[in-house]
């Protein structure tokens, strides 16, 4: 049996406490790791949240491992241990940090998408959780423009040659509308249709839609593709009240409603070749700054006989 000296005593109890507060960093170690686990799975942190949490978790992580190296009495075992479950920590923030990126590009390429199908403004209400969207607009222009003879030229070209064309000047009218501000709409066949104080009022309305139609004739002598098809175009204007809304349920389409559109597009489709028709409405607003011809008179089905002008030009500055 030995016997303990009083020179033994001290060194026990050191090692006693030094082991004790191995423990405790070894239990808090363990508890940043559940920590970590459970921050990963925590669907209402974004991107910027986690990788925050993230970084608190490892910066702690680290200070329990200078306080474990710290402990003169602490086995290498438990230093292993310690040094292994910080790679493996280390490695997890790693994963878990590439697998967030991957979701947020997912995500901003999804909402992209979102926001080139619909205007900025829908888009944002549909991602808080609008179901039904449906305004009403007491004063907007709606602008048609359609290539005359479209029909005639496709039967008489290759289908790539008919597309190329369409991809050009339709190209260049979405960057007319995103110049002067105006809401594409849609396309459907040869026509292009849109609007201009939806989403958003504003009082120029008419002004941009007109300089929006006078650039969508110039372009045709601007692109080599228009003038190789020599392609000529009917543009109708009107103003009035319309209702927008979002249809669909897997295919979204902003779309509107009303009399304005429709005689919007019997402006365009009763006009000729190279002009620019505008309603009475569209008239009213824009006589003051532009150029006309008329009036003329065109009669729209359910509506009757209506005045008409044919927008020329700009009206000089002095």
């Amino acid at each position: 049996m030995s016997l303990s000296t009083s020179a033994d005593k001290p060194s026990r109890k050191s090692s006693s406490k030094a082991a004790a507060r191995a423990a405790e960093v070894f239990k808090a170690e363990l508890q940043v790791v559940e920590r970590t686990a459970k921050v990963s799975k925590d669907a209402s942190l974004n991107f910027e949240d986690l990788l925050r949490e993230y970084k608190a978790l490892a910066q702690e992580y680290q200070l329990l491992l200078q306080e474990a190296v710290k402990i003169t009495k602490v086995g290498d075992t438990m230093q292993e241990k310690l040094l292994k479950a910080q790679e493996q920590l280390q490695e997890l923030n790693a994963q878990l940090a590439d697998t967030n990126m991957q979701l947020k590009n997912e995500r901003e390429r999804s909402e992209e998408l979102l926001r080139n199908i619909l205007p900025s403004m829908i888009a944002e209400r549909m991602k808080r959780g609008e179901t039904t969207i449906a305004d009403s607009y007491n004063e907007v222009t709606v602008l048609f423009a359609d290539i005359v003879g479209f029909t005639h030229l496709s039967s008489a070209t290759s289908p790539e040659f008919v597309v190329a064309i369409l991809n050009d000047v339709f190209a260049y009218f979405d960057d007319l509308c995103e110049k002067y501000g105006l809401e594409k709409i849609k396309t459907i066949g040869d026509s292009y249709m849109a609007v201009s104080g939806v989403p958003e009022e504003r009082r120029d309305h008419a002004i941009a839609a007109a300089e929006t139609a006078l650039e969508m004739l110039e372009s045709l002598d601007k692109l080599e593709l228009a003038r190789m098809g020599h392609l000529s175009m009917r543009i109708g204007l009107n103003t009035g009240s319309v209702i927008a809304g979002v249809i669909g349920k897997k295919k979204f389409i902003y779309d509107l409603w009303g009399d304005t559109v429709n005689i919007a597009s019997r402006m365009e489709s009763q006009g000729v070749g190279g002009k620019i028709q505008v309603s009475e409405s569209s008239f009213k607003l824009l006589k003051h700054r532009y150029i006309f011809e008329g009036p003329g008179k065109i009669n729209v089905r359910g509506i009757g006989e209506m005045p008409t002008y044919f927008l020329v030009g700009r009206k000089p500055l002095f």
